[in-house]
């Protein structure tokens, strides 16, 4: 659920809750006077608080204000301290200065900003088996430059929120595929505990989901870490995903033409060459496909010589695709069939290439192959992607 859909957002408030607001929004200016801020420290998340005492508070700056009241139950006293703190917390980090600071490759290694969510929300990885916690926590600085690099992928997050649109979360998947528990030092469980508070303290109601990959039994104890520091509301989006669950669950929260290649999706791979963009679909869809059924697409491709390829992915189980090309006046041609199972590498789903010389009619084929009738035959759910691009744009 998506927070604007939630108790106590914009559109959704009681009456009690509503006078909150307003009180919150009166009371804020001499809070504010009397804690020195003023100017660019009045701004938080690109919207400024200044002159809520003149007017009633704007879409923008209700949100941010029903942030705080929200994490504080709608206790104004205790939302007011708690914004006024997280302003403070930003004079004090020089948020400005932060978003500029430029971090070693080790550390950029170690998370990116990669597409949105289902609801739209902005998604932030962390790759926990990538980090060379030796260079990282090198030298006394090493905690700061880390809590440092961390606030800025934050921040980033935050800068494609839409306050007015409703997209008023982060999306949050850290992945622990190739970490090991003898690798976290006591640096390495001093700066988690202190980017918990801090997110907890300067970034309420922010969080949609997060979501915990390749967790060894072993390392679960991280996640009892960051569950004992963090409060009720923060520890419910929290969710534990085995890692042959990994592909069905992160295709619930993120469709596959968002989702980063090495999860299954459409998105990009670690090899992707750089360079001009990958030119978007002719064709893309997804389908349920009961057991003994086909599901079948047709394009036409009405200039040749071109290329067509195309993708698929699942969650769980197998299907067989198999394509067809008929173009006018000749034979079809058919491609061998090929498998993809739901938890195979993804340049093995899909990602097959066919030329044509001529125009005709494209045709993919993707088949459950399980037996209608018997005991247990699932359906398979499928997503696809379809390109077609002429010669003179190869």
């Amino acid at each position: 659920m998506s927070e604007k859909q939630s108790e106590g957002s914009l559109g959704r408030l009681s009456t009690t809750q509503s006078q909150a607001l307003a009180s919150l929004a009166s009371s804020f200016p001499q809070a504010a006077e009397v804690a020195n801020l003023n100017g660019k420290n009045l701004t938080l998340w690109g919207v400024s608080l200044d002159g809520l005492k003149a007017s009633s508070p704007n879409t923008k700056q209700s949100v941010v204000l029903l942030k705080f009241l929200r994490a504080r139950k709608f206790d104004v006293q205790a939302s007011l301290s708690m914004l006024i703190a997280c302003l403070k917390w930003r004079r004090e980090m020089d948020i400005d200065a932060l978003m500029a600071e430029q971090f070693p490759a080790e550390l950029n290694a170690g998370g990116e900003l990669y597409g949105t969510d289902r609801n739209g929300n902005p998604v932030t990885y962390n790759y926990y088996g990538n980090l060379d916690l030796t260079r990282i926590f090198d030298g006394p600085d090493g905690t700061g430059r880390f809590v440092r690099w961390r606030v800025q992928l934050m921040e980033r997050a935050i800068q494609q929120l839409d306050f007015e649109e409703g997209i008023e979360q982060v999306m949050q998947v850290h992945d622990y595929a190739g970490a090991s528990m003898f690798k976290l030092s006591p640096q390495v469980k001093a700066a988690t505990r202190t980017i918990i508070k801090l997110f907890q303290d300067n970034y309420p109601e922010m969080l949609s989901t997060k979501l915990f990959l390749n967790v060894p039994k072993i390392m679960e104890f991280a996640f009892s870490i960051m569950s004992a520091f963090s409060d009720s509301a923060t520890r419910s989006k929290f969710q534990m995903v085995s890692s042959a669950n990994t592909r069905a669950t992160l295709l619930n929260y993120i469709e596959p033409a968002r989702l980063q290649g090495r999860y299954g999706g459409f998105g990009k791979t670690d090899t992707a060459a750089s360079g001009s963009p990958a030119p978007s679909p002719s064709s893309a869809g997804e389908a349920i496909v009961k057991a003994g059924a086909t599901h079948r697409v047709q394009l036409d491709v009405t200039s040749a010589p071109a290329t067509v390829s195309y993708r698929f992915v699942t969650s769980y189980y197998a299907v067989v695709a198999s394509t067809k090309f008929v173009g006018q006046g000749a034979a079809a041609a058919e491609q061998q069939p090929a498998t993809a199972a739901g938890e195979a590498k993804e340049e093995e789903a899909g990602g097959v290439e066919v030329t044509v010389t001529e125009p005709g009619k494209f045709v993919l084929e993707l088949k459950n192959p399980g037996t209608a009738g018997i005991l247990w035959a699932p359906e398979i759910k499928l997503w696809y992607q379809i390109t077609i691009v002429p010669k003179e744009t190869l």
